[in-house]
């Protein structure tokens, strides 16, 4: 399974785009993202049209369950945060 990450936006309007296949990460590493992944094929939190100069961060991940998830950083879980950070 593969995973991308794309961040953008900020004070900047930076574009970050990372993507990670998860056989080269370590056992546990593995295991954590995939049970974290375990999110509805199409998830988008409502987004703040209030926040300005935040982060939109979109996950897609591929295999027999692909999907995608849309988030900004005042919908961002907690549980996704931590994959994000594995990635960046």
């Amino acid at each position: 399974m593969k995973i991308k990450l794309k961040r953008e936006g900020g004070f900047a309007g930076q574009i970050i785009e990372k993507e990670v296949d998860l056989k080269s990460l370590p056992d546990n590493l593995q295991a954590s993202v995939t049970s974290l992944l375990k999110i509805p094929k199409q998830k988008k939190g409502k987004t703040n049209p209030l926040l300005r100069d935040g982060f939109l961060y979109t996950l897609e991940w591929s295999g027999k369950k692909g999907g995608k998830a849309q988030f900004d950083e005042s919908t961002l879980p907690d549980d996704i945060r931590k994959v994000i950070g594995l990635l960046l």
